[in-house]
């Protein structure tokens, strides 16, 4: 093998090196993209849940300002009302 033969192979096997680190680098951006998917989808719903006790266990109060001042400020409920 020559000189020149040896320079071209390492070019190439650097070459790869570069694409298969660019393709790990993806593969973590796209898990970290999913796990903050996830959390963002997942963190809503314990907080409607949260909000929605107060009007379920509240015995259905006929006077809205009362129902209004336990809810937090943008719930559903004070949306919808």
């Amino acid at each position: 093998m020559d000189i020149a033969a040896l320079g071209a192979a390492a070019s190439q096997v650097s070459g790869a090196q570069r694409h298969q680190q660019a393709a790990l680098s993806g593969i973590k951006s796209a898990q970290v993209q999913a796990q903050s998917l996830i959390s963002m989808l997942t963190q809503p719903t314990a907080q409607t849940q949260v909000a929605a006790q107060p009007v379920n266990g509240s015995g259905g109060t006929a006077d809205g300002a009362s129902a209004d001042k336990r809810l937090p400020r943008g719930s559903i409920v004070n949306i919808l009302a």
